[in-house]
């Protein structure tokens, strides 16, 4: 599975204008936010393409089965930090097992921070060592997640499916409308604010969910924690530091 930010960018490509119309009721500008973000495939890949290996041994339960990721952001000012993580289920890399490659599951995360004009940055993976890297950032710059918080916008392909409250804040649900019959669908629930806001950016969607022709979940996420505010309300002076 990919990580959220490449999933999430991918998902509805061609809606890239949010139209001031469509945000008009826009909560207000934040200068703090603390999100969790989830998602899930529910174990469909797993059900799609099982480890058949005689002898391989299965994962128990339906949540062992699942691929996913997360992303984790806390975001004061300047000072940044994003750890992305992520998890999977494929053929064991460098091994020779003939015809028959085992499953494992693999794991991965990247963590970026950015603080005092300086971005960090260290990925780990399971079968790689770590590695690390730093650079200076340009003015205003923040970590780049894509996501979906600036491309919706009032238009003919989008219908609006209501209101709804997740993790203790309002959003509108919206989905791409039926183009053609029996396609995949999706459809997102977001928290409205402004796409000026300098940390707009950083907010994911509240709740994404993709969908099959026949209807499977292909994949589920959702934001089990978000706080937004004034600078220092949400985010300690010293809760992001560098590496």
């Amino acid at each position: 599975m990919m990580p959220v930010s490449s999933r999430i960018a991918a998902i509805v490509t061609g809606l890239l204008v949010t139209s001031s119309h469509a945000l008009a009721d826009a909560a207000a500008c934040f200068d703090d936010i603390e999100q969790h973000y989830e998602e899930d495939d529910g174990g469909f890949h797993w059900r799609a393409m099982p480890d058949r290996c005689p002898g391989s041994e299965q994962p128990a339960a339906p949540a062992d089965r699942k691929w996913g990721s997360s992303v984790d952001i806390l975001a004061s000012g300047q000072d940044a930090r994003v750890i992305e993580t992520s998890y999977s289920w494929g053929p064991k890399r460098n091994a020779s097992d003939g015809e028959c490659p085992r499953f494992v599951k693999h794991t991965s995360q990247r963590t970026r921070i950015a603080k005092g004009g300086i971005l960090y940055e260290t990925k780990t993976s399971d079968d790689f060592p770590p590695t690390h890297g730093e650079r200076p950032m340009r003015p205003h710059e923040n970590i780049y997640i894509a996501n979906l918080q600036s491309v919706v916008k009032v238009s003919p392909s989008i219908e609006s499916l209501g209101e709804d409250t997740i993790a203790g804040y309002p959003c509108r649900r919206l989905a791409p409308k039926q183009i053609v019959s029996g396609a995949a669908s999706s459809d997102m629930c977001f928290y409205v604010v402004p796409i000026d806001c300098p940390h707009a950016p950083y907010l994911l969607p509240l709740e994404l969910t993709n969908k099959t022709p026949d209807g499977q979940i292909l994949s589920h996420g959702r934001t089990t924690l978000l706080r937004v505010g004034a600078h220092g309300a949400v985010v300690p002076p010293d809760a992001i530091k560098a590496p």
